[in-house]
């Protein structure tokens, strides 16, 4: 994987919202090393999620909660009806999707 995003430049950007891939770094040894998050402070400054990283991983992970799993496919589905022209409209598409949830909405993924 790591191979093929550094190969092609757009290659993040085909998969990173779509149902084909997942990225997820543990903290397991092949994903640990300094050339993986090397290449993740690169392509993600100060945005990714693992051991020795910027964000820490959360306790429990990778199990998610009903709600965030809810949560996540709800804004998916809402922000891409249309196609996106910029990071700025993505941005707030984002926004406007996330103020549409609802304690209600959580409650009922429960």
């Amino acid at each position: 994987m790591l191979q093929k995003v550094e190969e092609d430049e757009n290659f993040l950007q085909c998969v990173m919202f779509s149902d084909e891939a997942t990225y997820q770094q543990d903290g397991a040894p092949p994903y640990w090393s300094l050339e993986v998050r090397k290449v993740l402070d690169e392509k993600f400054p100060r945005s990714w999620i693992g051991r020795g990283g910027p964000i820490p991983w959360p306790p429990r992970s990778p199990d998610i909660k009903p709600s965030e799993f809810f949560l996540w496919g709800y804004v998916k589905n809402i922000i891409y009806q249309s196609p996106i022209r910029d990071t700025g409209e993505l941005k707030s598409r984002i926004t406007a999707t996330i103020q549409t949830v609802d304690s209600t909405m959580l409650h009922r993924t429960w």
